[in-house]
């Protein structure tokens, strides 16, 4: 049973199962391949819920969400609630009486109001703790879809795919390259639809300064401008405007968002400067739930992708306003929400991405910069890119000269080819 709640209508994909005695209701998403079991029941009230792909809500689940304590997004007492209510590792209710005085102590600083959120928390995640029973099999005829868009290549599909989908142990040494390598610009393949709100943006009120695809640790908010004859084929609900940068006159702007790699950190929001003048709780770019807005918003997203990349040679790269238009080589890795470190990885990958060489010391960049069978690293139309190679510690320096070694031997290689070919090349050209 699908039920309407303040305006909101489930969008449920035309993969999935639902249970004909299932409840679902209000602003709830689910995802392609997933199965609402006998009995389940889904209940947006006041947040939304996003069930991704290919999960499983068993028999008399119950899902609700709520914005009535106040918390967001922070979900540590809630989960420790979870943890000490469950496993018995502590009588029960010494365990809970045990949170709610950690919470006095913890938050006691932080003013009334924000310990009175987190006790009520504790109070709803217990009125909405359930049981639910798993079969001793799985008796599901649905067929798991590919972890890939169709649209990646054949490699992507059948070897990095697999490996996504937990099936890597099945393929043979003679699938993978001889070399070792990976292919780089694959984590945009992945399409995670992790946060419930993204932001969008308000042509009107937005002054061009940047800010917002400067922060965005996902590299998920992009800038283009464009001659105006590139909106040709463009969706209904793409979004533009006249480029205010006198360097820029006469050509369109538009800042497009990935509903479906965006992690809804909300930094975006944060940085932007302007002030929506008629109601001032808005700015240029604003969170609003994703469910309604992938659809078409994912259209734009590939339309914006078509748009040529301006000349490099018409931006100014000292104002953040004009540098970022440059296309990211470093986009959707797995680093946290509102990571810190990206968006500068993000920055030397548009200055420099089409010609730099990564020796990554580990440590978290190595880990969301390199967690196969994926990578950010990407490339540009051209195909040409940033190289990575991850090394251990202390020993980063030295992995980066031998690089760098490498590379002027190739060059000298190279160039002694060409003194060879002279003669059939011509004296001059082989002088350059």
């Amino acid at each position: 049973m699908l039920i309407e709640h303040e305006g909101s209508i489930p969008e449920i994909d035309s993969s999935a199962y639902v249970a004909p005695n299932a409840t679902i209701c209000g602003n709830v998403s689910i995802g392609r391949g997933t199965r609402i079991m006998f009995g389940a029941c889904i209940v947006a009230e006041g947040a939304p819920i996003t069930i991704g792909e290919n999960c499983i809500v068993m028999e008399s689940a119950v899902i609700r969400s709520t914005r009535e304590t106040g918390m967001g997004s922070r979900v540590n007492t809630i989960m420790q609630v979870c943890f000490f209510a469950i496993s018995k590792v502590l009588p029960r209710d010494e365990a809970i009486e045990a949170i709610r005085q950690s919470i006095r102590d913890t938050y006691g600083k932080k003013g009334e109001e924000v310990v009175q959120k987190n006790l009520c928390a504790v109070e709803e995640t217990l009125a909405h703790l359930f049981e639910v029973s798993v079969p001793e099999k799985a008796t599901s005829q649905v067929q798991m879809p590919a972890p890939f868009s169709p649209e990646a290549p054949q490699y992507e599909c059948e070897v990095l795919g697999a490996i996504y989908a937990g099936h890597g142990d099945d393929l043979p040494v003679s699938a993978f390259s001889c070399d070792g390598t990976f292919p780089t610009a694959t984590a945009k393949w992945e399409k995670r639809n992790l946060a419930p709100e993204i932001p969008v943006w308000d042509t009107k009120t937005c002054i061009q300064c940047g800010k917002c695809a400067m922060v965005c640790p996902h590299a998920v908010i992009r800038i283009k401008v464009f001659d105006s004859r590139e909106l040709k084929n463009a969706p209904v609900t793409f979004k533009f405007t006249e480029a205010r940068d006198k360097e820029w006159q006469g050509m369109k702007y538009t800042i497009q968002v990935s509903p479906e790699d965006c992690t809804g950190c909300g930094i975006c929001v944060d940085i932007c400067p302007a002030k929506n003048k008629s109601e001032t709780r808005l700015k240029a770019i604003n969170m609003e739930p994703q469910p309604p807005l992938r659809g078409p918003e994912s259209e734009n997203w590939k339309f914006f992708l078509k748009i040529p990349e301006l000349d490099r040679r018409k931006i100014k790269l000292t104002t953040i306003r004009q540098q970022q238009v440059q296309e990211p080589l470093f986009e959707f890795s797995g680093a946290c929400s509102g990571c810190g470190e990206t968006p500068y990885l993000k920055l030397v990958s548009q200055l420099f991405g089409d010609r730099a060489v990564i020796a990554n010391a580990t440590g978290c960049s190595s880990i969301y910069g390199g967690n196969l069978p994926t990578t950010p690293w990407a490339k540009n139309a051209e195909g040409r890119g940033p190289a990575w190679s991850n090394s251990l510690f202390e020993d980063n320096a030295e992995f980066g000269l031998g690089f760098r070694i490498s590379i002027d031997k190739q060059a000298e290689f190279a160039r002694q080819l060409v003194q060879r070919l002279a003669p059939q090349i011509g004296e001059d050209f082989a002088a350059t």
